[in-house]
């Protein structure tokens, strides 16, 4: 099987980048613009006035990045001619604005707001019902065409964005390294070349090193070395490791908890990192290298343990129906260097909530 890494055209990051927009913009009459009603009124009138010159239709995204959703943003792109989609907002939006082009075959341009995910840079949408359960992966052939970060944009967000950001980013470097010991695909179906792994592991080192400065400074909207260089490994570093160096318990058995009512008010990065903790359990860490990143973790106000997810008490029989999605033929769970079962996988949820709880409490 060959090799294959994947990267958006175009990444350009700094300080106030959404002002030149209208330059990025200029080969393009009719702009489609997605964004979310709360993000409305704090982006809008910047971009109208950076492409005062184009005629630009905005779509105001409904909850859900589902078929529906996709389904209904088509129909607008199509009925004003829309020549290029202009997704700006989370995750969600930015998944949304990349399956749109897709169906429409037009080119796009993600504008994140926020560090939140590793989704801008990723030819990939993660599909929902809208009942906000998990639906499906919807591989698409290419990455965007340009992904715009606005750093003061990211600074002025609110700081859980940048933890779940962070947790996100944090799983990238270990989910890539099991899918490469494994020989495991990639999220490109192919195998994870050298230099995803090498981009995954930068990923791990910056955030595992300047995360926690870069939250002081986004408390304080500073634009600041620190904070750029999380930035950077939240968005691109990650999403180019994650889909270049593949996916594997972290985000297979985060898909999973989506089962679980408790845990929906939490965010894609709070609940990877959790289940990376779990994967790291599985795979036997040492218990002082284990004890570290549960305390980087905690340090960061993300999860460590099942209660943090929402879950105030531990039910076998849910996390056990947790468990048996989350090795169904398909999942990413099963790109492990061993065997997963619902066996094992359940031992290491329960063992890892358990070392949660010890070392909230005593730091022991």
């Amino acid at each position: 099987m060959s090799k294959m890494i994947g990267a958006p055209t175009r990444y350009r990051q700094g300080k106030d980048e959404l002002k030149c927009l209208g330059d990025d913009l200029k080969d393009y009459k009719r702009i489609v613009v997605i964004t979310s009603e709360n993000l409305k009124e704090m982006f809008i009138p910047q971009i109208e006035e950076s492409l005062h010159e184009q005629e630009m239709t905005v779509v105001l995204f409904q909850n859900e990045c589902s078929m529906s959703e996709i389904e209904r943003i088509r129909h607008i792109v199509e009925e004003t001619n829309g020549e290029v989609i202009v997704g700006v907002g989370g995750g969600k939006v930015l998944d949304t604005t990349k399956a749109c082009g897709y169906y429409t075959k037009k080119p796009i341009v993600v504008i994140p707001t926020a560090a939140s995910t590793d989704a801008p840079c990723s030819s990939l949408s993660v599909i929902y019902h809208d009942d906000h359960t998990f639906d499906h992966y919807l591989y698409l052939p290419k990455s965007p065409d340009q992904v715009i970060v606005d750093t003061q944009v990211i600074a002025n967000a609110p700081v859980r964005l940048l933890r779940a950001g962070i947790g996100d980013a944090f799983s990238t470097y270990f989910e890539a390294k099991a899918c490469y010991v494994s020989h495991s695909e990639n999220c490109l179906h192919s195998q994870v070349t050298r230099s995803a792994l090498a981009i995954s592991k930068a990923c791990f080192d910056i955030v595992y090193s300047y995360g926690l400065q870069a939250v002081e400074d986004c408390k304080q909207h500073k634009v600041t070395e620190a904070l750029e260089n999380v930035i950077e490994a939240n968005i691109y570093l990650s999403g180019i490791g994650f889909e270049s160096g593949g996916e594997a318990v972290g985000h297979g058995l985060h898909n999973a908890f989506t089962l679980i009512p408790e845990t929906k008010s939490k965010m894609h990065g709070e609940k990877v990192a959790f289940c990376t903790l779990v994967q790291l359990v599985l795979e036997n860490t040492p218990k002082d290298t284990l004890k570290s990143y549960y305390e980087f973790l905690e340090a960061l106000e993300l999860p460590t343990t099942l209660s943090d997810l929402g879950m105030k008490e531990v039910d076998e029989e849910s996390l056990l129906h947790v468990c048996l999605e989350a090795v169904k033929e398909g999942s990413t769970t099963l790109n492990m260097p061993f065997e997963v079962t619902s066996k094992n996988l359940l031992k290491a949820i329960i063992k890892a909530d358990q070392y949660g709880q010890k070392w909230k409490t005593s730091g022991k």
